[in-house]
Order: structure tokens, then sequence, then C-alpha cells
């Protein structure tokens, strides 16, 4: 918010956005490509390894059903897959994996985990090819996902998250016209509105076309005499 002196009509401007709905990010983790390319092994030899820009790593776990810990052909078992989920925590919505699975008694999953303390799981209920097992997060409760297995293959693993799309800043200043508005020309788009009040106020555009600057900046000049009042720019 920005206060004008009393000296002059416009004496108080509010610099509001309307920001767009959100837009979604997927980053995709195709574990068919580790096969190819043999990296699965690797991950297995190495514990850890990089794929699509995302840390991965090799974790123990209990055996379970008397079940040897083994990694090899996309499966694991005794051990867990661990994804590091971090660089989504803030944004991240859901998380999504397609699974093949031959027990059918919940022993292949995704998990969510904060701290390395799971929170959240979504396990098979049968044995079939191509399973989806999906939870939906809040953004910044899970910081990792782990995926386990004893009789099971990962296929791909999804992170869903979100992301604000960026606005444009407003900015105003005092000439010996009026006042200038002006906001970058990549917004060129969106427009100028002006309302008398908050709250029950009506939004209006102004009525002026705005102008591209030798500075690549777009413009709108009000006259000193506009009164009072409360201005937003607003998208397509």
């Amino acid at each position: 918010m920005i206060c004008f002196p009393r000296n002059i009509a416009v004496f108080l401007l509010a610099l509001l956005f309307r920001a767009s709905s959100l837009a979604q990010d997927t980053t995709f983790i195709n574990f068919a490509d580790l096969a190819s390319a043999d990296r699965f092994s690797h991950l297995c030899q190495d514990g850890s390894l990089l794929l699509s820009g995302v840390p991965l790593r090799l974790e123990p776990l209990h055996a379970c059903d008397g079940a040897t810990a083994y990694c090899g052909g996309l499966s694991v078992q005794g051990q867990a897959v661990v994804v590091d989920a971090r660089q989504f925590t803030n944004n991240l919505v859901a998380v999504e994996a397609i699974v093949t699975d031959a027990c059918g008694k919940a022993c292949t999953a995704i998990s969510g985990l904060l701290a390395g303390q799971e929170v959240i799981r979504s396990a098979n209920q049968a044995a079939a090819e191509g399973i989806v097992l999906r939870f939906e997060v809040i953004p910044g409760s899970i910081d990792a996902v782990r995926f386990t297995s004893f009789e099971g293959r990962i296929q791909s693993l999804q992170m869903l998250s979100v992301v604000e799309p960026p606005v444009p800043r407003l900015s105003v200043t005092r000439t010996e016209s009026g006042l200038q508005f002006t906001w970058s020309y990549a917004y060129s788009g969106w427009r100028l509105e002006q309302a008398q009040k908050l709250g029950t106020g009506t939004w209006s555009p102004i009525g002026i076309q705005a102008l591209r600057d030798d500075c690549d900046q777009m413009t709108v000049t009000l006259a000193s005499d506009t009164g009072a009042g409360f201005f937003r720019l607003v998208s397509p």
C-alpha cells in the first residue's frame, strides 16, 4: 500500500494483483529407463543414483516373510528405494506410482516420509500389472517418497506439484501529467482496473489504452484529479 500526500487528489492507492489459477507441474521418473541403461544395477551396487534430476537411494528394511535382500530388474526385496522429495516439499500435492505386483497382500507400497518417519502410505490390494498407487499430501508435509516391495516391480513414479504463476509488479509515479502506472511488457495482456472502495466496491476498467514505452514497460497515465481510489492489474 502506498500513501500519497493529501494535497493531491489520489491520496491512497492500493496495488492489488489477481493471480490466475495455480498451474500443475509433474516430475516423471521412468524406472524402465533404468533397466534399458542397466542403471538400476548401478543403484543396487552403489546405493544411490540421480534420475531425472532427482536423487534416489537404497535403504535396508527388515525381512518380511523370510524374504532376503534383493535388488535388480526394477525389483527390490528387503530394501527400499527412497526418492528425495525435498526440492518439491513446499509445492508437492500428490505422488503417483505405477507398479506390478505378484503378491496381492499389500506387500508393494509407496509411502510419504517426513524426517524418516512414514506419514502416509498407499499399497496394492491384489496381484496385477500396472497397478496405480497414489496419495495426496499437504505441501510441506513430506520430504521423501519410499517404494517397498517383496514380489513387485516399480515402473514409474510421478511427483505432482503446483506452481504459482508469476504476477507483474505494478509501479506508480507522480508526473507533471498526473499519475503514471507502469508494468512489464511481458504482461501486456493485463489490464488496469479501479474501484472507489474495497470489499463492496465495483472494479471497472480505467478505459485508457496502455502504451508500450521505450523501456519495454506498459504505461497508463491518469489525471491528478482522478480522485481517491484503489487500483489493480487483472490477468486476461
